[in-house]
């Protein structure tokens, strides 16, 4: 019924239909905008401390870490779009170079919602692991791997069919250099 736009049924004791319209319910963007960072690491089930987000967001995970309760997930699944294509948030484990944030600036709102969902991913297997790289390469929808050459001493992992993004990984951390289009990071990783 969050999302509905109306709701129709009918009761179990009649034959008359019966319409609910959409639920009148507004969200204030500023606390997720405010806590972005933590609301997408908790909404890839990494558990947070937080003091900053309403209880009623919140399930206790364990020693005063949290996950995003049912409605809290539902909440920012519905303002999370907006604000993922604002700016670029800096998780932890990753760095960006200047030329990777300009690629960020030039490109689609949808890909750089689609970026910073895999950043968060990304950020989440480097906290949650000691040999976190190690873990991205298992990862068949990041395909990470290093260039061979010249290169190869700097990583890429996809986004999709067509983005890629290359890296330089060190101490379980990753150095962002460049974003866009397969032919693009590959020429110029």
């Amino acid at each position: 019924m969050f999302y509905a736009d109306r709701l129709v049924y009918i009761f179990e004791t009649g034959d008359e239909l019966i319409e609910i319209p959409q639920l009148p319910i507004e969200i204030n963007p500023k606390i997720f905008k405010e806590n972005a960072i933590k609301f997408s690491l908790m909404s890839h089930f990494l558990p947070c401390e937080t003091k900053e987000i309403p209880k009623i967001m919140l399930d206790e995970y364990e020693n005063n870490s949290y996950l995003l309760s049912e409605w809290g997930l539902l909440s920012w699944n519905k303002v999370k779009k907006q604000i993922l294509v604002e700016k670029l948030l800096t998780f932890p484990k990753l760095h960006f170079e200047e030329s990777f944030k300009k690629d960020f600036q030039n490109t689609t709102p949808s890909q750089k919602i689609d970026l910073q969902e895999t950043l968060t991913k990304i950020s989440v297997i480097l906290q949650q692991n000691t040999d976190g790289i190690t873990k991205l390469k298992q990862d068949g929808g990041l395909q990470y791997d290093n260039f061979s050459g010249k290169n190869a001493h700097l990583g890429h992992f996809r986004l999709n069919q067509d983005n890629r993004v290359s890296c330089l990984a060190k101490n379980n951390e990753l150095l962002l250099r460049h974003f866009g289009q397969h032919d693009y990071v590959n020429d110029n990783p």
